[in-house]
C-alpha cells in the first residue's frame, strides 16, 4: 500500500516544479553547448560567411542536440500534466443549481510519479554527458586537410 495513497494526492506543485526546475536545467545545458561547442574560439576564428558554417557538420549536430533537448523537455511537461494533473469538469446540478467539479486522476501512485522523475532525471544526466563531449577535445577543427585514401594506404 505504499504506492496508493489514501487520499486522492496532490501532484500538481510536483509537476509544476519538477517542470520548472528541470526547463532552467535543460536551458543551461543547451547554452553551455551551443556556446562551447557551436560558437568556440576555433570555429569562430575558422568560418567566416554563411557558406563556411553551412558546410560545417557541427552546426547540424546542434541542431540535433537542440531538438533532443526541445524533445525531452516538452515531452516530459506534456506526460507528467496529463499523467498526473487531475483533469477537473464543472456541471451544474439540476436540483439546486450547484456547481460541481469533478477531478478525475489517470494516475495517484506515488511510486510511479517517483520512478518518472528518476527518468526525468537520468534522462537529465545523460543530455549533459552528450552535451560536455564537446568538451573533452574530440570534435575541434583540424586546419590540415585530409590525406586521401592513396596517401592513408602508402
Amino acid at each position: 500500500m505504499v504506492c496508493k495513497p489514501l487520499t486522492e494526492p496532490d501532484f500538481k506543485q510536483i509537476v509544476d516544479k519538477a517542470l520548472a526546475l528541470f526547463a532552467v536545467y535543460t536551458g543551461a545545458t543547451l547554452s553551455f553547448f551551443v556556446k562551447d561547442f557551436l560558437f568556440s574560439d576555433a570555429n569562430l576564428k575558422a568560418f567566416h560567411d554563411l557558406g563556411d558554417w553551412l558546410q560545417y557538420w557541427g552546426l547540424y549536430a546542434t541542431v540535433a542536440v537542440v531538438a533532443l533537448l526541445l524533445r525531452y523537455i516538452i515531452g516530459s511537461a506534456v506526460h507528467l500534466n496529463f499523467t498526473y494533473v487531475p483533469r477537473t469538469t464543472q456541471r451544474v446540478a439540476n436540483d439546486g443549481g450547484d456547481i460541481v467539479a469533478t477531478k478525475t486522476y489517470r494516475s495517484t501512485s506515488v511510486c510511479q510519479i517517483f520512478v518518472d522523475l528518476l527518468f526525468l532525471i537520468l534522462f537529465g544526466i545523460l543530455a549533459v554527458f552528450i552535451t560536455r563531449r564537446a568538451d573533452s577535445g574530440c570534435c575541434y577543427i583540424d586546419s590540415r586537410p585530409s590525406p586521401s585514401a592513396a596517401e592513408m594506404f602508402t
